[in-house]
């Protein structure tokens, strides 16, 4: 039908040339050779002046009829290509917001994709692969495409970009690796004005500080980020800013400011619906009050919080929870599912890949043992837990594993290698001013030497 029409165009193009010319031409020749005008004459050359006009008209429509019937087809063959590129650009991008929850929930961190999401392929792409592949804890491979995003990326992209690459090597415990990334995405967003790409990478960095003993500078930076949270409006930093903020005091012994900053925390999360996020908070609430000695509401808030991790198919949060549980039957001293909770939590942060929480677990059963007398399997947990500690960059853990192995020693009355372990885990604790943990190893020592170290 598209041919019949271009033929139809373009010999009425054709025609009205024809005419045109002809026209034209019979006019100019009889203008060349005029003896005189006569009306018949004066007729007869209007007449052809009409039909050059004419002829002309004839060959612009022709030839505008021809090209509509070309391109008609083109056109709509065009349109159907970008109408299924749209789809397939909406596709990916929920496939991107699936990732992104799965992440949030699996991890407990927000993510921020910024400008990300209608960035060309050559950043889109290998960004949604990543975001996929830390769905599936396979971190390492998420580097990879994140480093190959990164090369195609403007420099305000790159603030996203290195804030995500930071969060896998946090999950990998290469703190330092991790680290150098958060600072890049903050001096980025510091020179774009991304406030909330500026509060996401002081948070990310305060909670490696943390870890690595620099308490007043995580802090500082958590500060800033729940003021800058607080200027934008965005709830979810400052819930998690507060959170993190409480974790800090409860290792400062400050208990009554954490217990503050995380029921603040909770109730926002639970303003914005966001159960994923109440779940750790829960759990942190359970090891604040197990602290404080309320052992019911520990329990009970560390039952809360592996429920919805159970609900959501968050495996980090439940290898968490069920060591922090293993932790409040301890303290109950019911033994038995203290070692059962341990081993259930080791057993998935295993499976997972988790190894803090694979040291947090091993910790745990190590106590446990120690306190129904098994101490030759009590001190392999303590140093298999410590091996990791060292690894990762934790200080924290690594310092309560030496008090823990120091105890052992203790009980087993070799009193010269007990102080040794006690006052390793003191320099720690000193360093990274864990307060309640100083004063404790400090009334050990005292015990075994008879003066205050």
């Amino acid at each position: 039908m598209n041919s019949l029409w271009i033929t139809i165009g373009v010999s009425a193009a054709g025609l009205g040339l024809l005419i045109a010319f002809f026209s034209r031409r019979t006019r100019i020749k009889r203008r060349v050779h005029p003896p005189r005008w006569s009306s018949r004459e004066e007729k007869r050359n209007k007449l052809l002046h009409i039909c050059t006009y004419l002829g002309f008209i004839v060959a612009v429509v022709g030839l505008v009829l021809a090209f509509i019937a070309w391109i008609l087809p083109r056109q709509t063959r065009m349109d159907k290509e970008i109408h299924k590129g749209i789809v397939r650009t909406e596709q990916e991008l929920r496939e991107v917001k699936r990732d992104i929850k799965l992440i949030k929930e699996s991890l407990s961190i927000p993510i921020y994709t910024g400008r990300l999401l209608s960035a060309s392929s050559a950043v889109f792409d290998p960004f949604a692969r990543a975001l996929k592949l830390m769905t599936e804890y396979k971190w390492d491979q998420a580097i990879i495409e994140l480093r190959q995003s990164i090369k195609e990326a403007r420099k305000d992209q790159l603030v996203v970009l290195y804030n995500l690459t930071g969060v896998c090597y946090y999950t990998l415990y290469r703190l330092d690796s991790a680290l150098q990334y958060y600072d890049s995405s903050l001096t980025l967003a510091k020179k774009f004005k991304d406030k909330e790409a500026e509060a996401m990478a002081l948070v990310n960095m305060s909670i490696i500080l943390q870890i690595k003993g620099d308490l007043d500078k995580a802090t500082e930076y958590y500060k800033n980020a729940l003021d800058i949270n607080m200027e934008i409006g965005n709830k979810e930093l400052e819930a998690a800013a507060l959170n993190n903020l409480g974790l800090m005091y409860q290792t400062k012994g400050n208990l009554d400011s954490a217990r503050g900053y995380q029921y603040r925390a909770l109730n926002i999360e639970r303003q914005l619906g966001n159960r994923e996020r109440q779940a750790p908070i829960l759990s942190n609430l359970g090891t604040l009050y197990r602290i404080m000695g309320d052992l019911d509401s520990a329990k009970k808030y560390c039952e809360d919080a592996l429920k919805i991790d159970k609900d959501i198919n968050n495996r980090a949060g439940e290898a968490s929870d069920l060591s922090e549980l293993g932790t409040v039957f301890r303290f109950r001293k019911d033994f038995k599912k203290a070692i059962d909770f341990h081993s259930l939590a080791l057993s998935v942060s295993r499976e997972i890949r988790d190894r803090k929480s694979e040291a947090s677990a091993l910790n745990g059963l190590g106590i446990a043992y120690r306190f129904i007398g098994n101490l030759d399997t009590a001190e392999d947990c303590h140093k298999n837990a410590l091996v990791i500690c060292k690894d990762i960059g934790d200080e924290d853990g690594e310092a309560r594993n030496l008090a823990n192995l120091g105890l052992i020693y203790q009980i087993r009355g070799q009193k010269k290698q007990a102080i040794s372990y006690y006052k390793n885990a003191l320099t720690i604790f000193t360093k990274i001013g864990a307060q309640m943990e100083i004063l404790q190893t400090k009334q050990l020592i005292q015990e075994l030497t008879g003066h205050q170290p």
